[in-house]
């Protein structure tokens, strides 16, 4: 019998080898368990075609025209092969929150009080100038820790026409602090704080002891402020102590208060600083 090579076959000599021109349309079948392994595949380059399966018929392909070039827009930005957020908005762009799908910044930075403020107006953000918030108007202004009035005219509570600096249409309070316990010497003496105004004695220390009570030093920065000392204990035995180096109506002299009257109910001193002592009304 004298043998023939076709259909992907080659003969030489007397030995049949897979390899050569495939002569008619030729399936092999593959299963899970009976796999087709190709080795020795050597090593391509960008410039060969990529093989690919069309219905099951082996093809190939230009690798341009199956690996698409990408590029980044709309806040993204492209490095090597690598996508990453951040970059210029190109279009309208939305992101939605709900109550559990929360949106979190993580990584805040301190600002300034130069720096504008984030709105949000109808959905979309915006900057506005810091110092516009708060306030449709400059009429306060903020120094340091303190906050003062920069209006030129008058302040008016419960009334639009105030007449004077500070027009109150009702009644207003004072902070009153309370001294429930002795003090029976001078060097133990009570000495209002910045936010102390009406001091009340409420305690009696009985005998010949006393309650002292030294003032705060006088300066520019509380001239015309006031201090009232008033007992409501019934105790008249009150000294009221100037500061160190100061003086109460040019005197450096303490003031017992029961020199003021006999009468417990009269027992009450009101003061005032002229920015470098104290006077009384």
């Amino acid at each position: 019998t004298t043998y023939a090579a076709g259909n992907g076959m080659s003969l030489s000599g007397t030995t049949f080898n897979f390899g050569g021109n495939l002569s008619s349309a030729t399936t092999i079948g593959t299963s899970s368990s009976n796999t087709l392994k190709f080795t020795g595949i050597q090593t391509g380059a960008s410039t060969d075609s990529l093989m690919v399966i069309s219905n099951g018929v082996l093809k190939k392909v230009a690798v341009s025209t199956d690996v698409p070039s990408y590029t980044a827009s709309n806040g993204l930005t492209l490095s090597s092969n690598a996508f990453k957020l951040g970059g210029t908005l190109s279009a309208a762009t939305t992101i939605g929150t709900t109550s559990t799908n929360t949106l979190t910044l993580t990584g805040i930075q301190a600002g300034a009080s130069s720096d504008s403020v984030m709105v949000i107006s109808n959905g979309v953000l915006k900057k506005v100038a810091q110092s516009t918030v708060g306030s449709s108007s400059s009429q306060w202004t903020t120094s340091s820790s303190n906050i003062y009035n920069a209006n030129s005219g008058n302040v008016g509570i419960n009334t639009s026409s105030p007449g004077v600096s500070l027009d109150v249409k009702g009644s207003f309070a004072i902070n009153r602090t309370v001294i429930s316990s002795g003090n029976s010497s001078s060097g133990s003496a009570f000495t209002p704080s910045s936010t102390d105004y009406l001091i009340a004695i409420t305690y009696n220390p009985g005998g010949s002891n006393r309650i002292y009570v030294q003032l705060p030093a006088a300066s520019s920065s509380n001239i015309g402020r006031e201090i009232i000392i008033k007992s409501e204990s019934g105790t008249n035995q009150i000294t009221v102590m100037p500061p160190s180096s100061q003086k109460i109506e040019g005197s450096t002299s303490n003031i017992d208060m029961d020199n003021f009257d006999s009468a417990n109910y009269n027992t009450v001193i009101r003061l005032y600083s002229n920015g470098s002592g104290w006077f009384i009304f």
